[in-house]
């Protein structure tokens, strides 16, 4: 299994460190710092994982392939201003999108590789 601590977006603005541990066919994530269990994602309604180019929600300009939204400072994740290349997207069966951010890219590398050998 692996286990670490993401950033999910929430609401398209809003940043909250979240426990993750993939274990089994599972996705378990948890509130931080509480440790309440918040949601099970099983892999197999995981339909897609796509990695994010994120851009600051304030950038004028939004490059082709990146989206407006990036984790700021505050955070501790990403510097606000510059591109963040540590996101990536899980889209479900149901529609639903769950964005998470890893603090570097080969963090984020490391989740993908995860969740590609379910």
């Amino acid at each position: 299994p692996i286990t670490g601590f993401l950033l999910r977006q929430k609401r398209l603005r809003r940043w909250d460190w979240q426990k993750v541990v993939a274990d089994g066919d599972t996705l378990l994530i948890f509130s931080w710092p509480r440790g309440r269990q918040l949601e099970t994602l099983h892999l197999s309604e995981i339909v897609e994982v796509d990695t994010l180019l994120l851009v600051a929600p304030g950038a004028l300009v939004v490059p082709l392939g990146f989206r407006r939204g990036a984790p700021s400072n505050a955070t501790g994740c990403g510097s606000g201003i510059a591109p963040h290349d540590a996101a990536f997207a899980l889209r479900l069966q149901d529609g639903k999108e769950v964005v998470f951010c890893a603090e570097t890219a080969e963090q984020r590398s490391a989740w993908l590789k995860a969740l590609e050998d379910w």
